[in-house]
Order: C-alpha cells, then sequence, then structure tokens
C-alpha cells in the first residue's frame, strides 16, 4: 500500500469514527435503544419474536385490522426483489396475492411432514415459509415442507403454485432440501423491504407505525446495519471518491484479521499465565479463543488443586454477542440424587456470591445443562471485543475477573466440601 492509499484509509477511519459518533447521538435522542421487543424477548427469539410478529402482520385477520395491506406488501416485495432459487439461480417470483383469499397459519403442524413456522394457503397456492436466525436445520426438515406442498399441488389445476421460501438473516443456503426447489430470502434484505413498505404505508396509523418501527430498528441491529443510510452516505461519497480502497480491500481485510486474531491469542495466553498453578487451559474448536466465527477454551483444574472433586469444567467462550464465562457440569444428567443435589446446593451458593461480586450481571440459569453461572466479561461482536481489548485497561480487567470469578467458585466448593464432610 502506498503513502497516498495510506492517507485515503486514514481518512476513511476519521469518517467513519464521525459517522458511528452521530449514529451515537441521533440513538441517543431518539431514544430508539428503548424497544418493546428487546424488553420482554431476546432479539434472536425466532419463534416467540419473529416468526409470531410476521405472522400477525401477513395475516389478513390479524389484531391491526388493516385486512391484506401487509400480505399485499409482502408479495409485492418478493415480485420486486430478486430472490436465489436453491443454489445457484436469482430470479423473481410472482404469485399475486390480490383476489385470493389467504388464510396464513404459524408454528402449523402438518402430520409427518413437520411443524412450519408460516404457512399460507389459498384455493390456488401454497407457501411455506421457514424461519431460522440461530437454530439449525433438522434432519431433512426442507425436504418434509417441500413434500407437503408437492402433495397439495397433486391433483389440482395446472395453475396451482407451490413455494418453499427460507429465511435467515443474510439468505444462506439451507442443507436439508435434498433436491427439492427452495427460494432463499433474508431478513437483511428482503424483510427490511418489506418493512420498509409496511413503515410507508402505515404513516397515519400511529399505534402499528411505532411498533413497526421498533421491528424495524431490531432488524437493523441483528444484521449489523445499525447505521442508518444517513449517517453511511458520507463513507459511501468518499469510497467512490477513492477507488484504491477497493483495490486494497482485501490486503486490509487480512490485516485486520490478523490483529483480531492476535488479540485472542493474546488474551488466551494472559489467562493462561494467570492461571496456570491451577488449570491446564485448553484450547476448544482447534485455536481456542482465536477459532472461526467463535472460540472457547476449557478450564482443567488440575490434581491436588482446591478444585479436585468438583463436578465442573469451566468455560470461556465468545461468539456473536459476547465474551463471557461459565460453567460446565460433567456428569450431572443420569446422576445419583445426592450428586444432583450437591450440584445445586453448589448452583446457590455460586449464583449468590457471584450476584454479591458483580452486581447482579448475570442470569444464572442453574439447571444442569451448560453453561450455568454465566456472566459476560465484554459485549459487542468478536472484532468489537478484539477493539476493547487492544486497550491494556480493558485486557487486565478481563483477566481480573476472571481470576476473581474462579475465587468464587473456589469458595463455593469448598464450603460444598466441607458440608459433604460432616
Amino acid at each position: 500500500m502506498n503513502d497516498e492509499q495510506q492517507l485515503a484509509y486514514v481518512k476513511l477511519a476519521g469518517i467513519t469514527k464521525e459517522a458511528l459518533t452521530r449514529s451515537e447521538a441521533h440513538a441517543k435522542a431518539t431514544h430508539e435503544r428503548f424497544n418493546v421487543f428487546t424488553c420482554l424477548l431476546k432479539d434472536d427469539d425466532e419463534v416467540r419474536l419473529h416468526t409470531r410478529f410476521i405472522h400477525c402482520l401477513l395475516n389478513p385477520d390479524g389484531a391491526h385490522e388493516c385486512g391484506t395491506l401487509f400480505l399485499d406488501l409482502f408479495f409485492q416485495m418478493l415480485e420486486e426483489l430478486e430472490v436465489v432459487c436453491g443454489k445457484d439461480d436469482e430470479s423473481r417470483f410472482f404469485i399475486p396475492s390480490e383476489g385470493r383469499r389467504w388464510t396464513v397459519s404459524k408454528e402449523t403442524r402438518r402430520g409427518d411432514f413437520g411443524q412450519i413456522d408460516l404457512l399460507l394457503e389459498s384455493h390456488d397456492g401454497s407457501i411455506a415459509i421457514e424461519n431460522k436466525i440461530n437454530a439449525r436445520e433438522q434432519h431433512k426438515q426442507l425436504f418434509g415442507y417441500s413434500k407437503y406442498l408437492e402433495g397439495r399441488q397433486n391433483g389440482q389445476f395446472t395453475t396451482f403454485r407451490i413455494a418453499l421460501f427460507y429465511l435467515t438473516l443474510d439468505g444462506k443456503d439451507g442443507y436439508s432440501a435434498g433436491e427439492s426447489e427452495y427460494f432463499r430470502i433474508s431478513y437483511k434484505k428482503h424483510i427490511l423491504n418489506w418493512l420498509d413498505k409496511c413503515l410507508l404505508a402505515s404513516n397515519q396509523i400511529i399505534p402499528i407505525n411505532q411498533v413497526l418501527i421498533q421491528y424495524h430498528t431490531l432488524v437493523r441491529h441483528l444484521t449489523k446495519q445499525n447505521i442508518s443510510q444517513e449517517f453511511m452516505e458520507p463513507i459511501n461519497e468518499f469510497v467512490r471518491g477513492n477507488p484504491d480502497i477497493l483495490r486494497v480491500f482485501k490486503e486490509i481485510q487480512n490485516s485486520v484479521q490478523f490483529v483480531v486474531d492476535a488479540v485472542w491469542m493474546n488474551l488466551q495466553v494472559a489467562i493462561e499465565n494467570d492461571l496456570k498453578a491451577e488449570f491446564e487451559v485448553v484450547p476448544k474448536y482447534g485455536q481456542g479463543l482465536a477459532a472461526g466465527d467463535d472460540g472457547a477454551i476449557i478450564l482443567e483444574p488440575l490434581s491436588k488443586s482446591d478444585f479436585t472433586g468438583a463436578p465442573f469444567r469451566i468455560w470461556i467462550e465468545r461468539d456473536k454477542e459476547c465474551l463471557g464465562i461459565g460453567v460446565c457440569i460433567d456428569g450431572i444428567q443420569g446422576s445419583s440424587l445426592p450428586e444432583i443435589q450437591s450440584y445445586r446446593r453448589f448452583s446457590s451458593l455460586q449464583s449468590d456470591a457471584l450476584n454479591l461480586e458483580f452486581n447482579h450481571k448475570f442470569d444464572p440459569g442453574a439447571t444442569h445443562r451448560f453453561p450455568f453461572g454465566w456472566l459476560n466479561l465484554l459485549e459487542g461482536n468478536p472484532n468489537e471485543q478484539a477493539a476493547e481489548l487492544l486497550d491494556d485497561t480493558t485486557s487486565r480487567k478481563v483477566c481480573s475477573d476472571v481470576k476473581k470469578y474462579i475465587e468464587l467458585l473456589k469458595r463455593a466448593n469448598l464450603q460444598i466440601l466441607a458440608n459433604e464432610d460432616r
């Protein structure tokens, strides 16, 4: 990269920082982070939040009392935007909604074919939508839905149309369809476009419009489009005026990934050095904290430590939302009643200690499943977390919190062992 290209990137970084600052100020001024959906449910709850809210809008008999307004706009969006058929071909989908009576159902079981998230049916058409945000597909899930649709089509007029849609955040490919045809659509492109249409059409219906604004904000957040187009435009204009940025973009990406991986590896080494007297740090997923889109390490107690005999291992794991530490219970399922009771006492002691020391920053989630006693050490996506960790103060605090967490576990475990010896 020459000096001129480096200067362009420095300027771009400044413009981007300004856009983030303005976007943050706008969010505070408009209170857009107050969101009724995320007050009640997790933002990625695909069943109770997203499937049910989309169903509410699509359903002509929904409580919105707007008839087919939002359903018609959904079909209009599908007609206007390209959808990917299967793995390769892009095409436009067309089933006109006007003049048809559509029944829209949610979480509908159809015999052995499975439970369909969203099912739209009319006298001459049937559409199934499988909604996936974080959950994985079940074995032959899309294939089963496709067979149900084909069964409806059999014996009908040749004009009877069927379609299977696979809805994900970014329009990724499914793997459970076999040779069956399906269309890929995304929240990032298709749902946001549909919501834009719904917002425009409902601008005089204040209660509905306000809820749509909040859901639109939530989907933008989920699809990593937190900075609105208004604040992105200066960045877009600068890139257009400096095409060399595009020429070296791959090199910049590689450099960013190198730094991110190094940050996570440095944190892993720091934790290992802090705890080597009592734990062996075992990298999970090959590279430990530096692995791919997520990473984890497992802290295995060494023999003759204060954790000897403890029915757990400690996990430190990062994902798209946070870096956290939690406890993995070994051998609890199927264990004897005394072991389970001992675990429950340990869980209660640990929860009380963590709530006291960390000021209620966590949800104990005390079940036999991993993890419980989960504590967020950092929040944000892995790149945002890595940026925070470049500050030595933040890195030291994370290591300090890990040690404090383990000390609390130690106290709880020793108390349990002491009680069992009596």
